[in-house]
This record gives C-alpha cells, sequence and structure tokens, in this order.
C-alpha cells in the first residue's frame, strides 16, 4: 500500500492525540500535588546540593541521589526515610512520603561525622 501525504497527516495526528490522553491524567496528578519529578541531591565531602528542598504535605517526593564525593554517604530524614549506603560514584533512585504536619525537617548523612561537618539540609513541607 502507499502512503498518501493525507494518510501520513491523519495518522501522525492521531499519535499526537494519543500520546496526550495518555499522558494528561499523569499530568494532572502532578499538578494537584500528589506526586513529582525527580530532584537531583549531590553528596560530596561534605554537602549536600541543594541544601534545601520543599514539598507538599503528603506528596511524593522522588530524589535521584549522586554520590560526587570520595567516600560513602546516605540520606536521612529521621522517621521518614533511611537510604542504603551509596558508594562514591553511584547514584540511587529513592521515594518517600512527604510527613503529614508541615514544618521544616532536616535531612542529612549518618556517616559519623558527616553531619557535623555539614552535610545536612532542611526539607521544608507545606500545607497542600
Amino acid at each position: 500500500m502507499r502512503w498518501t501525504r493525507r494518510d501520513v497527516l491523519w495518522r501522525g495526528l492521531m499519535v499526537l492525540l494519543g500520546s496526550w490522553l495518555v499522558a494528561a491524567p499523569f499530568d494532572a496528578c502532578r499538578k494537584a500535588g500528589k506526586t513529582s519529578d525527580f530532584v537531583t541531591i549531590r553528596a560530596t565531602e561534605y554537602a549536600f546540593t541543594p541544601a534545601s528542598l520543599s514539598a507538599h504535605v503528603g506528596q511524593t517526593v522522588r530524589i535521584r541521589f549522586e554520590n560526587h564525593g570520595s567516600l560513602q554517604h546516605n540520606f536521612v530524614i529521621d522517621n521518614v526515610i533511611w537510604s542504603v549506603m551509596v558508594d562514591p560514584g553511584k547514584t540511587v533512585e529513592l521515594e518517600f512520603t512527604a510527613p503529614n504536619q508541615p514544618g521544616d525537617y532536616p535531612y542529612y548523612c549518618a556517616v559519623p561525622g558527616h553531619r557535623e561537618l555539614g552535610m545536612q539540609g532542611m526539607l521544608h513541607v507545606t500545607p497542600s
């Protein structure tokens, strides 16, 4: 079968429409504050970049945790998340639910001495 220009345009339009129909519900959830895209946190000796994050109450938070340092590091928010130790040059993806109470929640590296040397940050949780 030989395709005409009209066939190609019609099929292209159908692909675009189909993509929009699939993506629209996910976009609506994200706008409603129910989920988030990945945020990258870079760990080095002895800092996190960025040093602060924001989320809404109950929001799913997704972090791409990259260890750019020469030592193992992890990511901890007390009573919320405690990640595995991440080797130098490695990346892990983390997911957790923001606390149900607005407020500031410190995050830090739990390797002994790292937090005291400045490896900490703050998660700011706001009402939805």
